[in-house]
């Protein structure tokens, strides 16, 4: 079984988006915009959770490496940007002395 999501699918064995490693394709399919935005989220989490805090503007960075980008261009940036806004406006992420975290008791602790 799967559930979908826009035009994505995913597994039901899979609660959440598993972030994907994308290094061992063509540069070619190695495109962010087709990448599912639930994995998007996925990776930001995992990020600032592996780095327990970091910059703003570290984050697009950390985030595109963990998916296998080798670069992380300005239109990579905006869409990074724009989803750890929504994750701290969800209450997913929040800001503490200049660092973006994972709250305490947060469902992505670990």
């Amino acid at each position: 079984m799967v559930w979908k999501e826009g035009e994505f699918l995913f597994s039901n064995a899979e609660k959440q988006a598993v972030v994907r490693d994308r290094r061992r394709l063509k540069n070619e399919e190695r495109k962010l915009e087709w990448v599912a935005d639930a994995e998007v989220d996925a990776s930001i989490l995992m990020a600032v959770e592996q780095s327990y805090g970091m910059e703003r503007e570290d984050i697009s960075i950390a985030s595109t490496r963990l998916m296998g980008f080798d670069r992380t261009l300005e239109p990579m940036r905006v869409r990074i940007d724009a989803h750890v806004a929504a994750l701290m406006a969800a209450g997913a992420l929040m800001e503490l002395e200049g660092q973006i975290q994972i709250p305490e008791g947060g469902n992505h602790g670990g």
